[in-house]
């Protein structure tokens, strides 16, 4: 079970908190620690590595099947904090997250049976579900809005990071907030290089394959469906699961 200790109470006047306060919570660092991985049949041990570095509330640049991921648990606020900072962010924009699996998903948002439906047809795989949240979801990792973006990238490394953790972790694009998304190793370094506050360890499997970014599907309305964004999974992909959910679309 996740432990259900996030705290409460953010609301949309307070996710731009003090810059200068949240710096003295985040080490500067000089240096990025990478370790090298095998895309396809990652080392036990790096994955140990990687999944440590969650535990302890410190950030990851990992691989996905799209683009480079910044991790962080996303039940320790101020490890989401230092996403933020990493990346330049807006404190209004949402963070989407990996899930192990559906029973993790579902203690997390609520999975109705459309989502079901998506979640079983095309997870793992280039997909973001928008769901309702729960509590347990703090309003900086949903930027107040009542939803979360859920993930399970078709990829080896995440799904044995998962396998290691009993929380979920972010996925948000390992680049600096404006930039282009990051695809190899040389330009995670690159965007980051420069940055005052760096990534704690870099998993890289160097360069990956061009993948445009996943496809995002709001579920918040049972009764409807939104397609936010195309990416590999097209519209009508989505919409000929329609035989198979009782109500349909």
């Amino acid at each position: 079970m996740i432990l259900r200790g996030c705290i409460k109470g953010w609301r949309k006047n307070n996710l731009n908190i003090v810059v200068g306060t949240l710096q003295r919570n985040v080490p500067t660092l000089n240096s990025m620690r990478i370790l090298k991985v095998d895309l396809e049949n990652p080392e036990d041990k790096v994955i140990e590595a990687a999944a440590d570095i969650l535990k302890r509330g410190l950030v990851l640049v990992y691989p996905t099947d799209t683009v480079y991921g910044l991790g962080v648990n996303i039940l320790d606020e101020n490890a989401v904090r230092k996403i933020f900072l990493i990346k330049g962010r807006d404190f209004i924009k949402p963070l989407p997250i990996v899930v192990r699996d559906l029973k993790m998903a579902e203690e997390v948002a609520s999975v109705g049976e459309k989502a079901k439906v998506l979640f079983n047809k095309f997870l793992p795989g280039p997909l973001t579900l928008v769901l309702p949240k729960k509590d347990i979801i703090s309003d900086i990792i949903s930027a107040d809005l009542e939803t979360v973006g859920i993930r399970i990238p078709e990829c080896e490394v995440t799904k044995k990071l998962s396998e290691k953790l009993d929380f979920p972790y972010t996925t948000t694009s390992a680049n600096i907030s404006g930039r282009p998304s990051t695809s190899s190793i040389r330009e995670v370094r690159s965007q980051f290089s420069d940055s005052p506050r760096k990534p704690d360890l870099i998993l890289n499997a160097g360069t990956l394959s061009p993948s445009l970014s996943s496809t995002i599907v709001d579920l918040s309305n049972e009764n409807d469906i939104k397609i936010l964004r195309e990416g590999p999974i097209s519209k009508e992909e989505i919409l000929s699961t329609k035989s198979e959910i009782p109500n349909k679309f």
